[in-house]
């Protein structure tokens, strides 16, 4: 394939008269006041964010008529493309941005990837990207066909995280059904707002005043001492938040369209699925070190050791994989999970 297919949909449409407002709104809505502090930066760094938009502009961004520029580019254009050029544009339409994680590095070669969000694996060729890249590390990008294989569509160094799923930012934006940049721009500045908004508060003073006993607080929606459902951040204070368990079912039945007593099911059955995981590798790792649970006496010391790999084999399960547990039943569960391998190496 011939190099700069995606640059010259960025070209025409920003050397395009006809499309400079559409443009100058698109970068509104991306930055906001951000646009500032862009304006400001300079050299690799002023590159990457350029393209961080540009990205989301070709690809998500939509013009009146509801279609992208991407795809305004293909129709507009498509009679003077070479009949490569063709295939490659209809496969960038159909690009994949995702959360990846990485399962294997060919140094100078490729990656293989799994999807965090429906479990597709790739095999994309990169070279530059291979480099730093450990297997289990997590990277943020887009993927395409092009020709006869899959490559990166960005700068190597776009939306890296090491550490992979014990990285902060990678549960953070899994929490999101759908990402593209603009989401994740979003979402990341925001993190970084509330982190500075809560160097200022004393943690130890307001846990006091709403953790009122085991496993209950005093709720900040119905102001009732209660079981503890859920928590989170005040984005105007950057306190943090906690919900009874009756509140938190009728917050998530309103949010999702559904009844508490669904929102009720719904959750004993998600604990119950991931339970029953953590239950199902504790045997399966004393059966492979030789532990008796019933006469061990560093039984507690040993399973603190399992513990922190099997949570890391769960959260290595696509979200699409998760959620399909949910429609099995115990003894099909038990049997799906003794075919996902924890890693008990050095234990």
């Amino acid at each position: 394939m011939r190099r700069g297919l995606v640059s010259e949909v960025i070209h025409y449409f920003t050397n395009n008269p006809q499309y400079v407002p559409e443009v100058f709104r698109a970068r509104t809505r991306f930055w906001g006041d951000e646009e500032i502090l862009i304006n400001s930066l300079k050299g690799e760094e002023r590159d990457n964010k350029e393209w961080t938009f540009h990205n989301w502009f070709i690809f998500d961004f939509k013009f009146p008529n509801g279609k992208t520029p991407l795809k305004t580019y293909y129709l507009t254009k498509y009679l003077s493309f070479s009949e490569n050029d063709q295939e490659n544009y209809k496969n960038l339409l159909k690009s994949k941005y995702d959360l990846w994680k990485v399962r294997n590095v060919e140094l100078d070669k490729g990656l293989e990837l799994i999807s965090l969000k429906d479990g597709k694996i790739f095999y994309v060729s990169e070279k530059m990207g291979t480099h730093g890249v450990k297997k289990d590390d997590v990277i943020l990008n887009r993927i395409t066909k092009i020709d006869d294989h899959y490559e990166l569509i960005g700068p190597d160094t776009d939306n890296y995280f090491k550490g992979g799923l014990e990285n902060s930012s990678v549960g953070l934006l899994l929490r999101h059904k759908k990402l593209d940049p603009k989401i994740v721009n979003d979402c990341l500045n925001e993190r970084d707002r509330l982190v500075k908004l809560t160097e200022k508060i004393d943690y130890k003073k307001i846990l006091k005043k709403k953790i009122v006993g085991p496993n209950e607080c005093l709720c900040d929606e119905c102001h009732k001492k209660g079981k503890i459902g859920a928590s989170s951040t005040d984005k105007y204070t950057g306190e943090p938040l906690f919900y009874c368990l009756d509140c938190t079912l009728k917050i998530n039945a309103e949010r999702n369209g559904t009844t508490v007593a669904q929102e009720k099911e719904r959750r004993e059955k998600m604990f119950m699925v991931s339970n029953l995981f953590t239950e199902t590798k504790v045997k399966e790792y004393c059966r492979i070190k030789g532990i008796d649970l019933e006469t061990e006496k560093n039984l507690i010391e040993k399973l603190n050791k399992a513990l922190p790999a099997i949570q890391k084999a769960w959260n290595g399960l696509s979200i699409k994989e998760r959620k399909s547990f949910d429609k099995l039943s115990k003894e099909e569960l038990i049997e799906r999970y003794s075919k996902i391998p924890v890693d008990f190496s050095g234990m």
